[in-house]
């Protein structure tokens, strides 16, 4: 876990839980995914959304502030991504 601040205030930052990385590959597939109207781009806006604010929610506190919810994101995969480094090391050791 690390502490981020933003403007005035500070946020806990954790890893994303296994239990939710369906929603990491999920956002994936959404960025992928070429919307062909309006209406696909608000469906898709929307699903996007969701699978955000729950990752947020669990990792992420206080409740992040709409315009924090981006940059705090990122600092989420950034997270993430060096627990998988650490856990990674402990399952392959150089010898």
């Amino acid at each position: 876990m690390k502490v981020i601040k933003l403007d005035k205030t500070e946020y806990k930052v954790s890893a994303i839980p296994s239990h939710l990385a369906v929603y990491t590959d999920y956002i994936g597939e959404l960025t992928k995914k070429k919307p062909s109207n309006l209406e696909e781009v608000e469906k898709q806006s929307e699903e996007m959304k969701t699978c955000i604010n729950k990752i947020l929610a669990e990792t992420v506190s206080p409740t992040p502030k709409p315009e924090h919810l981006l940059e705090l994101y990122n600092h989420v995969i950034d997270e993430t991504n060096e627990v998988l480094e650490r856990a990674k090391f402990f399952r392959n050791p150089k010898q």
